[in-house]
C-alpha cells in the first residue's frame, strides 16, 4: 500500500479527530480498491464520516474529483490525465 498523496496527517479528512480512523479508498469495489492503494488515493476518515461517501453520491463524487486534481498537479495536467484515463479509466472533473 502506497503512502497517500491525497494527505499527509492521519487525521479525519473532514474533522480532524485522531479517533477510531478508518482508511477511505477513494476508487473503491475490488478492482477499484487495488487502484486506490497502488496510486496513494486514500484517506483517512472517522466512522461517521466514512459512512458518507457511500451513503450520499456527491460527497463520494467530491472526494473522486479531489483525487483526480491531486494526481493530476502532482503528474502534470496533460500527462497526469493521460495516467488517469490509463489507471482509473474514468474522468471525474
Amino acid at each position: 500500500m502506497r503512502k497517500s498523496i491525497l494527505q499527509d496527517r492521519k487525521e479525519c479528512f473532514c474533522c480532524g479527530t485522531t479517533l477510531n480512523l478508518e482508511r477511505h479508498h477513494v476508487i473503491h469495489g475490488t478492482a477499484g480498491r487495488k487502484i486506490a492503494d497502488r496510486l496513494g488515493l486514500t484517506i483517512w476518515l472517522c466512522p461517521e464520516h466514512h459512512r458518507s461517501p457511500h451513503q450520499r453520491h456527491d460527497v463520494d463524487l467530491r472526494y473522486k474529483r479531489f483525487a483526480q486534481s491531486c494526481y493530476m498537479d502532482r503528474y502534470g495536467t496533460k500527462s497526469g490525465y493521460v495516467l488517469w484515463m490509463a489507471e482509473v479509466g474514468k474522468n471525474y472533473l
